[in-house]
Formats: structure tokens, C-alpha cells, sequence
């Protein structure tokens, strides 16, 4: 059984570890030491153990953050290859369509009037790349986390792709576990969207 109370409830069990945490979150390329002291955070919750752990060993956090950033490109590759032929094959061209600079003297309703008609024209041109490339989408970003929780466990970049994952990943537990994450998620984002800049 997941231990929701203690999940939700750990990062407010030490305020100082807490702060440190939004400090180095807010600092761009830094912010890499976070995301490695949450995947710390994540084989410590492995082991049942929910007590912070120290901020320690900062390079060690920072080389697993960037790790992770690349377990994360990695599983998104696919769908953002298929973006990229989309839009090149079929919004691109249409690009042309602007005019040669009259679109820029045209009011802001119009100019968002005719880019609207653009992406829609791409859209129904090449609607089935489109749609298998939000699709991979989807599945990447369910399955990516698994491969994410599956690196923080083991410590081994190799096992964030493995077929463990995707076993896992397709499991009541798991899909109720990111549903009830991607909610408590989401409900952070709408509070902190309050707050100017840190947030």
C-alpha cells in the first residue's frame, strides 16, 4: 500500500531542508542539484526511510540531476523527432504565407486570426504525425517517470530504460500512484503561480 500521508506530508518535516530546496530550484543550470536531491529523496523512500536527507555531496546531486534531464530528453526523443518533421513539413512551408513582412503591419486580431488559420491548415495537412506524435507524447510522459524512479532506486542510467519499467509502469498501483501525483502536482503549480518569480 503507497503511503500517501507520508509522502505528502515529508517535505514539510524539516523547513530549513525545505528552503534550501526552493533556493536551489529557483537558480537556473543550479536547479540540477535539486532535481538529484530528489531523486535521493526518492531511494531513501525506497528503503522506507522519509526523514530528509542532508544537503551533502552537492556534485554527486548535480551529475544525478543532469542524468535525469537525460533519461527524461531521452524517452521524449521520439515524439519531438515527429514535431519536428511535422512542422517542417507542414507548418513551415506555410510560414511563406505571411506575406513577406505585410503581416506585420496587419492589427494584433488579425495577425493571431491568421496564424490561427496557418497552424489549423497544418493541422489538417499532416494531422496523422500530429496525432501519433502527441500520443508518443502521452505514453512517454506516463512511462518516463517509472524509468525516472527506477534510476533513483538503483543508481544505474541503463535501468531507467529497462523492461522492468514498462511492466511496471502499466500497473493499477502505478497509474493511481502518477494520477494522485500529477493532481498534487498541478494543485503546487496553481499555489505557487501566486507567487511572483519564486513561485
Amino acid at each position: 500500500m503507497v503511503d500517501f500521508v507520508n509522502a505528502f506530508g515529508r517535505p514539510f518535516t524539516d523547513f530549513k531542508k525545505l528552503m534550501l530546496g526552493f533556493l536551489f530550484s529557483i537558480i537556473p543550470v543550479v536547479n540540477l542539484i535539486a532535481i538529484g536531491y530528489e531523486l535521493e529523496c526518492a531511494r531513501l523512500a525506497g528503503k522506507k526511510q522519509f526523514q530528509l536527507p542532508e544537503w551533502k555531496n552537492l556534485g554527486k546531486l548535480f551529475v544525478r540531476g543532469i542524468l535525469q534531464m537525460c533519461i527524461a530528453l531521452l524517452y521524449i526523443l521520439i515524439p519531438a523527432i515527429l514535431f519536428l518533421i511535422w512542422f517542417f513539413k507542414a507548418l513551415y512551408p506555410l510560414m511563406g504565407s505571411l506575406g513577406g513582412g505585410i503581416f506585420f503591419f496587419q492589427s494584433s486580431v488579425q495577425q493571431q486570426e491568421i496564424l490561427g488559420g496557418l497552424i489549423l491548415k497544418a493541422i489538417i495537412s499532416s494531422w496523422e504525425i500530429l496525432l501519433i506524435a502527441f500520443a508518443l507524447l502521452m505514453l512517454a510522459c506516463y512511462v518516463m517517470y517509472a524509468g525516472i524512479a527506477r534510476y533513483a532506486l538503483t543508481d544505474k542510467f541503463k535501468y531507467a530504460f529497462s523492461k522492468e519499467v514498462w511492466r511496471k509502469a502499466f500497473t493499477g498501483k502505478y497509474f493511481m500512484v502518477w494520477f494522485i501525483g500529477l493532481i498534487y502536482y498541478c494543485i503546487w503549480m496553481l499555489l505557487l503561480s501566486f507567487i511572483p518569480f519564486i513561485g
